[in-house]
């Protein structure tokens, strides 16, 4: 983890979070973390309620969120050169409209009550 003196000293503080490289990285490696543990947390969860299309959804968007990890560190550790940044690019395109698509199709699920009642997305409390 980077020192805390070189990830925040622009003033004001909010300029390091566009103009500091170094903190837009972390920054970005950060959020990168939470979305792959969201993503196998979901996949978890799916293959705990066993809904046939939803787990093979989240399976492929952990898949996908875990190829895109993987081709971001590639990126990073090849010191970011522009044919590997843009396919990290174009497959964050890749991996948005995956999960959009997902939602939907659990949204839907729900509409239709396909998915178990004991599941209430957004909210991951029972149903009463």
């Amino acid at each position: 983890m980077p020192d805390a003196a070189r990830l925040w000293f622009d003033a004001p503080w909010w300029r390091n979070l566009f103009e500091n490289t170094l903190t837009v990285q972390f920054d970005h490696r950060m959020v990168a973390y939470a979305i792959w543990a969201l993503a196998v947390l979901h996949l978890l969860e799916s293959l705990r309620l066993r809904e046939g299309r939803h787990l093979f959804g989240s399976l492929v968007l952990a898949g996908l969120v875990t190829a895109q990890a993987a081709l971001g560190i590639v990126t990073l550790l090849n010191v970011a050169p522009l044919g590997l940044s843009l396919a990290h690019q174009a497959f964050a395109i890749v991996v948005l409209t995956t999960a959009v698509v997902h939602a939907q199709n659990l949204h839907a699920g729900a509409k239709a009550g396909t998915v178990s009642r004991n599941y209430s997305i957004g909210h991951g409390a029972k149903a009463t």
